[in-house]
C-alpha cells in the first residue's frame, strides 16, 4: 500500500508532540509493509534558510521511513490587523492561515507525479488540500488524524479573558467549528486521538455514520525502554527540580505557564525553598512570563528526553486544550514522575496516585510536590509503585506498533 502523509510542519527534530506523534505513527505504518512519502510544510518566520534549518531538512529526507520527501517553504503568521480583517469574512482566522496557493501549486504537481492508495492528513488544517488530492486521484482514500478537537481548545480559552478578547475567541471557536464540520467530512476515516475526542467529533458530525472513525491514541515504542538511573526522587528532600516542556508561542501553553508562576509558585517556594523550575521550548523568545527566583527558561532543546531525564518531575499546567499530551506520555516512558491539571491529561485515563498526580488548585499542586518529596501522610501507593502503573499504562494503550496494526485494519476496510 502506497500512503502519503501530509502534515503542516517538519516532523523533525521530535522537539514537540506533534513531531512525536506524527514521527510514531509514520514508523508504525513502515513496520506494517507501508510505502510511505512526506509532503510537509515548512513555515518560515523569513525568507532565508538557515544552515541549521538545512540540516534539519537533510536529516528528515534521510529517515528510513519515508521513500521520499517534499518540503514547501512557506510563511504562516498571526498578527492583530490580519485577525481583526477576518472579522469581515465569514472564514476561521485559524484555519484560513494554512490555506495557501503555493501550497496548493506544490501539492498539485506532487500527485502529477506520484499515485497514492491513501493520504493520511496529519491535522485538521490540512485539509484545506483535500479537494485538490481527491481531483488528481478521485478513487484515493483520505484519512484524517484529528490531533486535537481545535475550536474546543480556542472556546476554553475565552473563558476568563477581558469582554472583548473573550468574545472574539468565542466568535473564532465559533466559526472553527462550522469550517472542522464541514472538512471533516469529507474524510473517509477519522482518527481522533482518545475516546473523548471522538465523542466531541462524532456530535460535530451529527453522527454520520458514512464518516469512519477509529480512535488511534498517539503511541511511541515503549517495549525496548528500561528503567533510567536518576536520583531517588523520593529521597532526594534537600532539593526538587521541576520540568516543563512545550511549544512557547501556543497560547494554551503560554497561559498554563502564567497561571502556574502567578498562582502556584510564590507559595511553593516558600514552602520548599530549593525547589527549582526548567522551562524548555521553541519560539520563546518573546515569551513575558511573571520571573521568579530559581526559575530558569533554557529555550529550545535538541533533545527532548535527555531534558526530562535532567528534573525530577514533569509538569503540565495546561488550563485549556484538546488532544493528548505527549509530553505526560514521554515522561512516563522515562519514568518521570508528572503533576498534571486534569484538562492537561485529558484523553488520557490516567487516575490520580496511581499513574500520575492531578492537581487542579494551588493547594493541590502543594500537596502533590509534598507526595513527591515523602512530607505529606502515608498513601497506599508510593511514589515507585505509580512510576511502575504508568510505565505499564504507556505499554498497555500507546505502544505504537499496536496502534499502526488498528489503523492499517481500519483502511483496509474502507
Amino acid at each position: 500500500m502506497n500512503i502519503l502523509q501530509i502534515t503542516k510542519k517538519l516532523p523533525f527534530p521530535l522537539t514537540s508532540g506533534e513531531a512525536w506523534a506524527v514521527t510514531a505513527l509514520a514508523e508504525g505504518l513502515h513496520n506494517c509493509g507501508v510505502v510511505l512519502d512526506l509532503f510537509t510544510i515548512y513555515p518560515n518566520r523569513g525568507d532565508n534558510v538557515s544552515n541549521e534549518d538545512e540540516e534539519i531538512r537533510q536529516k528528515l529526507r534521510t529517515r528510513k521511513v519515508y521513500s521520499e520527501v517534499e518540503i514547501v517553504d512557506t510563511i504562516i503568521t498571526t498578527s492583530r490587523i490580519g485577525a481583526l480583517e477576518n472579522l469581515v469574512s465569514r472564514g476561521s482566522y485559524h484555519a484560513d492561515r494554512f490555506d495557501q496557493e503555493k501550497v496548493r501549486k506544490s501539492l498539485e504537481s506532487w500527485m502529477q507525479r506520484h499515485r497514492y492508495d491513501v493520504v493520511l492528513v496529519e491535522t485538521v488544517y490540512m485539509m484545506h488540500y483535500v479537494r485538490t488530492i481527491k481531483k488528481l486521484n478521485p478513487d484515493i482514500k483520505v484519512i484524517l488524524r484529528a490531533h486535537n478537537v481545535e475550536h474546543v481548545i480556542w472556546l476554553r480559552y475565552a473563558e476568563g479573558l477581558g469582554a472583548m478578547k473573550s468574545w472574539y475567541f468565542k466568535d473564532q471557536s465559533k466559526r472553527l467549528k462550522a469550517w472542522e464540520a464541514e472538512v471533516m467530512a469529507q474524510a473517509d476515516l477519522v482518527l481522533p486521538v482518545s475516546g473523548h475526542d471522538q465523542d466531541v467529533i462524532k456530535r460535530l458530525l451529527n453522527n454520520n455514520e458514512e464518516v469512519a472513525m477509529l480512535v488511534a491514541p498517539i503511541g511511541m515504542k515503549v517495549a525496548d525502554q528500561s528503567k533510567v538511573a536518576k536520583n531517588d526522587v523520593e529521597k532526594k528532600k534537600d532539593s526538587l527540580i521541576l520540568g516543563y516542556i512545550g511549544l512557547l508561542d501556543w497560547r494554551p501553553n503560554v497561559e498554563g505557564l502564567q497561571w502556574f508562576l502567578k498562582e502556584v509558585w510564590p507559595d511553593l517556594k516558600k514552602t520548599h525553598l530549593n525547589v527549582e523550575l526548567k522551562i524548555a521550548g521553541k519560539n520563546g523568545e518573546d515569551l513575558k512570563l511573571p520571573r521568579s527566583e530559581a526559575v530558569q527558561v533554557i529555550g529550545a532543546v535538541v533533545d527532548s528526553d535527555a531534558f526530562l531525564r535532567s528534573v525530577d518531575v514533569m509538569i503540565a499546567p495546561l488550563l485549556s486544550g484538546s488532544g493528548i499530551r505527549v509530553k505526560i506520555l514521554q515522561a512516563l516512558r522515562l519514568q518521570v514522575p508528572v503533576i498534571s491539571t486534569s484538562i492537561a491529561k485529558e484523553g488520557l485515563a490516567l487516575e490520580h496516585r496511581k499513574e500520575i498526580l492531578i492537581a487542579d488548585t494551588a493547594e493541590e499542586w502543594q500537596a502533590s510536590v509534598r507526595f513527591i518529596i515523602g512530607d505529606g501522610p502515608s498513601t497506599s501507593s508510593s511514589l515507585e509503585d505509580m512510576i511502575v502503573q504508568g510505565k505499564q499504562y504507556l505499554v498497555q494503550h500507546h505502544d505504537i506498533d499496536q496502534i499502526a496494526q488498528s489503523v492499517m485494519s481500519a483502511i483496509s476496510s474502507l
